[in-house]
This record gives C-alpha cells, sequence and structure tokens, in this order.
C-alpha cells in the first residue's frame, strides 16, 4: 500500500531528482580526497595559475557536492510532505465514507 504513495505520477519527478541529488551528493569523499591529495603535490616552485586553477577548481566541486546534499534534503522533505498528504487525505476519506453520521437535522 505505501508503495503505492510512493509511485504516483505527482512524486514521480521528486523521486528522480532525489536520486541524481543522491548519486551527486555521493561523491564527496571522492572529492575531498582529490582536493587534500592534490594539494599536498603543490610546491614553492608551481605556478601561481596552476594554484589559482586548483583553487578554483577545488571551491567548483566542493560547492556542486554540497548544493546536491542540500537540494537532496529539500527534495526528500517535499517528498515525505507529499506522502503524508496523502495519507492523511485518505485516512480522513476513509473515516468520513466509513462514519455512521446520523442526521439530526429537525
Amino acid at each position: 500500500m505505501m508503495i503505492s504513495y510512493i509511485l504516483t505520477r505527482k512524486n514521480i519527478p521528486l523521486l528522480l531528482a532525489l536520486f541524481i541529488f543522491l548519486a551527486i551528493g555521493s561523491f564527496d569523499g571522492v572529492v575531498l580526497s582529490a582536493i587534500i591529495s592534490y594539494a599536498g603535490t603543490l610546491h614553492k616552485d608551481i605556478a601561481p595559475i596552476k594554484i589559482l586553477l586548483f583553487g578554483i577548481f577545488s571551491l567548483l566541486g566542493w560547492s556542486i557536492i554540497h548544493l546536491s546534499q542540500y537540494y537532496m534534503t529539500i527534495t526528500a522533505s517535499k517528498l515525505i510532505r507529499t506522502i503524508n498528504l496523502n495519507l492523511k487525505q485518505d485516512f480522513i476519506w476513509a473515516e468520513y465514507l466509513n462514519s455512521n453520521r446520523v442526521n439530526d437535522a429537525s
């Protein structure tokens, strides 16, 4: 029953975005270790342009990873909110249909 709430037409784009952001965000350790290992090769005789490029690419890689993790959190929150709203709506609708209402209007 829970799978039907997750795989609704409205949630498919959120699921795809979540998996994309999850895949990009999972490279956090790889990018950070590459930055640290390349930083170990820097020395005083290296050209300043290479140091500048290293800084730019490091910040760019780090920013992409962490923005992806941020958007993954936002997307997961939206997906959970949508699923909860659908569950609550179905529960309230089922309670309304199954209630034994008595019309007390005079």
